[in-house]
């Protein structure tokens, strides 16, 4: 079921439906994952995590604060700023991929406004209800796994990671 995607290290369009079928919407991305049978909830988070390693900037990046101090992303803020670019789909994923110049421009944001970028239509609705069960994982790349857990009883963290030795 998942040779082609671990074979080809690339994202197939099966996550990328479901993460443009989400409307940027945590509460919509939850009811599509949790109609998911065992195998596609673990191909959409192995896809997502290939597709999250695929995109996480390998270029120089330093940039000049107000201050004049200067910034260079650690690892683990390109792992955030790579799991937020997969959140916006296909097509931001592919700019990223093929201008990873442009992508300074969103470190530059999170020290201006707190947010890898200032326009509204590139913001996820995390918002869920008081009582969802969810509310430790209130982002698109981590939401996977309490889903899979609640129905099979299984740590989806570590069967993905398996699948990627």
């Amino acid at each position: 079921m998942f040779e082609h995607t671990i074979q080809t290290l690339e994202p197939t369009n099966f996550l990328w439906a479901i993460i443009s079928r989400s409307d940027r919407s945590l509460s919509k991305l939850i009811s599509q994952l949790e109609e998911l049978n065992k195998d596609d909830l673990i191909k959409f988070q192995l896809e997502y995590k290939i597709a999250v390693l695929n995109v996480v900037p390998d270029i120089k990046i330093e940039l000049e604060l107000d201050d004049s101090d200067l910034y260079v992303p650690t690892y683990d803020h390109r792992i955030e700023f790579a799991e937020w670019a997969v959140s916006l789909g296909k097509d931001f994923y592919d700019k990223m991929l093929a201008q990873p110049t442009c992508i300074q421009t969103y470190f530059k944001n999170i020290y201006t406004s707190d947010s890898f970028s200032n326009e509204p239509l590139l913001d996820w609705d995390n918002s869920l209800e008081q009582d969802s069960e969810y509310q430790d994982s209130t982002v698109p790349h981590l939401i996977a796994y309490p889903i899979f857990e609640k129905k099979f009883d299984e740590d989806l963290w570590e069967i993905v990671d398996d699948l990627l030795e």
